[in-house]
């Protein structure tokens, strides 16, 4: 029972940390939309969080299936279902090498694709 509920808090908080870091990435596409930044800083910045993001996704992947192991539940299936998911997408764009961010092809009507004023 300690176990689980040490794993349960450490979900907790890794989320956080992943809404965190979501966080910072709508602060930088906000500075780049308003022209405080420019696309070469931004990409920077976006291909210096990815790795980051992914590892913290693969821990919390990781306890979730060890907590979904152990102690079975329909909440626990619910959840490990919604990190597969999570995990997977961002699994998939680092081995397609589909998460670096071009400079060259940043576009701000891609950023805001139902900007309804020219």
């Amino acid at each position: 029972m300690g176990l689980e509920i040490t794993i349960g808090v450490l979900l907790f908080f890794g989320n956080i940390a992943v809404l965190a870091l979501l966080g910072y990435k709508v602060v930088k596409f906000s500075e780049l939309e308003e022209d405080y930044q420019n696309p070469t800083d931004f990409a920077k910045d976006m291909n210096k969080v990815f790795p980051f993001e992914l590892g913290l996704l693969g821990v919390l992947f990781s306890l979730q299936t060890f907590n979904t192991l152990t102690g079975f539940s329909w909440l626990h299936l619910a959840l490990f279902v919604i990190h597969s998911c999570y995990f997977g997408y961002h699994m998939k764009l680092y081995t397609d090498n589909k998460w670096k961010v071009d400079p060259a092809a940043v576009n701000f009507k891609l950023l805001l694709p139902f900007n309804i004023i020219p």
